[in-house]
């Protein structure tokens, strides 16, 4: 059976370094210095507006701030870009993983309502997809922006045995369709949660379970622009969230969650889904009534029984 849950890169803030190289020596100090004024940047954009937001509101100037804050998540788009298209999520699903996984051509899993006829990703189509050529393009471009390629990005991902073979992948897929070498930082997930939350990371794999069979579950995780999330705060997706769950229509409804999904992943590349974790459960056969779900709690006991 296919579950919710789905592993994921928080993409936004990736800062770079630079080549290696001695004549290059100098590129890659300036490489470095613009990584850091990008932290620096985010960091305290996010402090300025939290120690004056009851200013901000009195004089009306959180439009400024919304204008502010999406100069800043421009940069770095085409590396994001790049990155997802690189990864073949079915190599991974079909070759590693191998267990009923399905790839993640979109946030939304597999399976999730959607109009009643079709399901939400039958509705919204392929929004993470596998593009090796157009992944180097996006790379090239961003190279040109950075002026000249990193040397290397860490991934941080958790100590489990799947989250690193899914790392390793990952590894493989960056240098091989882009070449960029990729380091993977292993932590337990506690350690890799605290590194999120203080922003204190490039990019990284996490995973999130949905709690009931609606888009919104995974949707409006992206709403209150945490580090964990990527620094995200856009006032257009937030608009179609904030729509989406006071609308009446659900044809509307539904209409501000495909096209929010689609600015969120495919056009501003925050998140890049990976693969849709799949599950198999063996019962002996004198065990009746059994129930198994791919979404919220896994295993309900309340009809089981013994023959």
């Amino acid at each position: 059976t296919f579950g919710s849950t789905f592993a994921l890169f928080a993409l936004l803030g990736i800062p770079f370094s630079a080549l290696l190289s001695k004549p290059l020596l100098k590129r890659m100090r300036d490489n470095n210095q613009r990584s850091a004024a990008m932290n620096a940047k985010l960091y305290g954009f996010n402090q300025e507006a939290f120690s004056n937001i009851q200013t901000i509101k009195a004089f009306d100037l959180i439009h400024f701030y919304i204008d502010k804050l999406k100069s800043l998540q421009t940069d770095y788009i085409n590396m994001r870009k790049a990155i997802s298209l690189a990864m073949n999520r079915s190599a991974l699903t079909d070759n590693i993983l191998a267990d009923g996984s399905a790839p993640g051509f979109g946030l939304v899993a597999d399976g999730m309502s959607g109009d009643g006829e079709k399901t939400f990703r039958e509705l919204n189509g392929d929004v993470s997809p596998y593009d090796p050529e157009q992944a180097k393009e996006y790379y090239d471009k961003a190279v040109e922006e950075l002026g000249s390629a990193p040397s290397e990005v860490t991934l941080l991902v958790a100590d489990d045995s799947v989250s690193k073979s899914v790392a390793t992948f990952i590894q493989s897929e960056l240098v091989t369709t882009l070449g960029l070498n990729v380091v993977i930082d292993t932590k337990t997930v506690q350690g890799r949660g605290e590194l999120m939350d203080a922003n204190n990371y490039q990019f990284a794999v996490t995973a999130w379970g949905a709690d009931y069979d609606d888009a919104m579950t995974y949707l409006d995780l992206w709403t209150n622009g945490t580090p964990y999330r990527g620094n995200y705060n856009d006032a257009d997706y937030n608009a179609l969230i904030s729509d989406a769950k006071t609308q009446t229509d659900d044809a509307a409804r539904l209409d501000d969650m495909l096209k929010a999904e689609k600015k969120l992943v495919e056009e501003d590349a925050v998140v890049a889904p990976v693969y849709h974790r799949g599950s198999a459960v063996l019962t002996k056969s004198n065990v009746k009534n059994l129930i198994s779900h791919p979404i919220g709690v896994p295993l309900e006991f309340k009809y089981a029984s013994f023959e």
